[in-house]
């Protein structure tokens, strides 16, 4: 998780850190038709195979709570896991 680019994103990057040969990947980016979208996303967690990645995120379609997602791990395929009201915690993985 960084606050690079000035909001809780999570970020993919090599064990060597970020590089310019292999910079960190920003895997949950906010929606670009909406700049001014208040996506937060965080507490990262990697499922047990490292395929996939759980995280908590507050964004628009969250009705204002923050909810447990999970992604492939070169971020594509973003579900929503979490429908509850109020903020669910940190994802962890078994």
């Amino acid at each position: 998780m960084s606050l690079r680019e000035g909001y809780p994103s999570v970020f993919l990057m090599s064990a060597e850190g970020d590089t310019p040969e292999q910079p960190a990947v920003n895997l949950t980016p906010k929606n670009p038709a909406d700049a001014a979208s208040a996506w937060l996303s965080r507490a990262p967690a990697w499922s047990k195979n490292g395929r996939q990645i759980y995280f908590m995120s507050f964004r628009p379609s969250t009705g204002g709570d923050v909810e447990i997602f999970v992604m492939n791990a070169d971020g594509t395929g973003v579900t929503r896991l979490t429908y509850s009201v109020g903020e669910d915690g940190g994802p962890q993985t078994r």
